[in-house]
């Protein structure tokens, strides 16, 4: 029961207390026997209903309205109590304005309204000299103090809004440092073997694909914070479904415990969605991960991508502990977790995204037997483009160790690498430069000038030069320097492969 006992009892005991009035006292009127029968076997029952089956919001905005209609049908059979009643529905049409609802002042014009209309209604019908005085105040009344209800109302949702917010900040904090810490260790742990000198290559090959592998859950735990908390930027273009499908699987394999065996099925030809190739990949990882998790000891995760009826399918099923049937029904909820210290947020991020994307995600699992995760994405077709004669790339980063990385990245698939320092560098660099190069990356946040700047100066010289951005955190850039369909934005931490899927797939589309 929602309620203390106390509230469904003292208004039965009203209700019937009404009912006994009209049925001893004469005086109450020629209807009273009809006004008693109504009291004692429909609204009497009907209030007892209210208080003890809905909850407490919804108790304090319906409640009045059943009262209303109650006291509107006691005056139509006994109408010389026409302005006694008027006092009492009028507090009772005030009453949702003092309740604490996230409806109520919707529910007090409607209470007002059935008041008005009700009691001259009634008052017409019953020829009831004077009415109209009254009636004419609440009319006149009736918008001031709808107004105060409404700013009430939305006073009081602002209060609870902030008072959720900080719930949810001390439910989460405790979750995503355990996640943290798990994450950091890790890494630290497995720095300290490599450290260590591990002749078989075997193991310092598995050894790295963990360290990536926790890179990647710390990556997937700040994205979903700042998803989550809706200042993440989002570009929209064609993603290569099937490549990211089968990047994530790989790493995710490669750190998954010993006994865990992880398969992926694919479609021999791309798979290409629209939308962020970033937010698209977090919720491959996020299923993966998760389900990866789900098995204790030894299982299997199937991952599997098809294409049906023009829409890019993704399945990842595990023979792991299955969801509870309760847990089901809100999984996708904030701060709902199958986990016993998860923080709640992959899931709920994950149906944010796909839901942004245009498809939708769906659960089905066993308890005891394993889940089965399904998205469906709209698909899309892409034509194919030949890539660029000029293969040197120019680097503006101020951090020595990204540049040494994403030189040997490039250098690997073949591109040529030329480097600079910081902003200025960049500048003087590019000028020199600029006729021979098919791409730029650009640090946002550099010494000298920005990356945005930088980026103004390519822009006085090509508006189709592909250009990739890589920064921590910088959710206003992208909006200041406007559209432009040749830039891509990453995000820190990323894979390294991104940074060479993106730079193939913007020179690409420069073809």
């Amino acid at each position: 029961m929602n309620h203390p006992f106390l509230v469904p009892f003292a208004r039965t005991a009203g209700h019937y207390s009404l009912a006994l009035i009209a049925l001893l006292v004469p005086e109450v009127g020629e209807n009273r026997l009809i006004v008693a029968g109504l009291l004692a076997f429909l609204f009497g029952p009907l209030a007892l209903l209210v208080s003890l089956k809905l909850d407490e919001g919804r108790h304090s905005t319906v409640e009045p309205m059943i009262d209303m209609v109650t006291l509107l049908v006691i005056v139509f059979f006994l109408p010389e109590l026409w302005f006694y009643a008027l006092i009492i529905a009028v507090i009772i049409a005030l009453a949702p304005s003092i309740a604490i609802s996230n409806l109520s002042y919707w529910y007090y014009a409607a209470n007002s309204a059935v008041l008005v209309v009700g009691m001259t209604a009634i008052a017409l019908f019953h020829e009831v000299d004077g009415w109209m005085i009254p009636i004419a105040i609440l009319v006149a009344v009736f918008p001031s103090t709808f107004l105060y209800s409404y700013s009430l109302s939305r006073t009081m949702r602002e209060m609870r809004q902030r008072a959720e917010s900080l719930s949810a900040l001390q439910l989460i904090s405790g979750g995503v440092a355990h996640d943290f810490n798990n994450i950091l260790m890790g890494i630290a742990g497995y720095v300290e073997l490599a450290k260590m000198g591990i002749s078989d290559a075997k193991t310092l090959e598995q050894t790295l694909n963990k360290i990536i592998s926790s890179t990647e859950k710390a990556s997937q735990l700040t994205n979903q914070l700042i998803t989550f908390a809706g200042n993440k930027q989002i570009e929209y273009k064609p993603v290569d479904y099937r490549r990211e499908v089968e990047s994530i699987v790989q790493s995710a394999a490669g750190s998954a415990k010993t006994g865990i065996k992880v398969s992926v099925n694919l479609p021999q030809e791309p798979v290409f969605v629209h939308g962020d190739a970033i937010q698209v990949s977090q919720v491959v990882l996020n299923l993966v991960v998760n389900a990866i998790d789900a098995i204790e000891t030894e299982g299997q995760v199937s991952v599997r991508l098809t294409v049906e009826d023009g829409q890019a399918v993704l399945e990842v099923e595990d023979t792991g502990t299955g969801v509870e049937p309760y847990k089901q029904a809100n999984i996708f909820e904030p701060f709902v977790s199958s986990k016993e210290r998860g923080h709640g947020l992959g899931l709920a991020v994950a149906r944010n995204i796909v839901s942004d994307h245009g498809g939708d995600i769906q659960l089905t699992s066993e308890l005891g037997r394993g889940s089965v995760f399904k998205v469906r994405l709209p698909a899309i077709e892409v034509e194919s483009t030949e890539l660029q004669q000029s293969n040197q790339i120019l680097i503006a980063d101020d951090e020595q160790a990204i540049r040494m990385i994403l030189r040997q990245l490039l250098e690997s698939a073949g591109y040529e690498v030329i480097e600079a320092a910081d902003g200025t560098a960049f500048v003087d660099l590019f000028g020199e430069l600029k006729n021979e190069l098919c791409a730029v990356i650009l640090d946002v946040k550099m010494p000298g000038k920005t990356g945005w700047q930088c980026l103004e100066e390519v822009r006085a010289f090509s508006p189709d030069l592909p250009v990739l951005m890589i920064s921590g955190y910088d959710p206003h850039g992208p909006e200041s320097a406007g559209p432009d369909e040749a830039m891509q934005l990453l995000a820190k931490p990323f894979r390294i492969a991104e940074v060479r899927d993106t730079i193939s797939e913007l020179i690409s589309r420069r073809g």
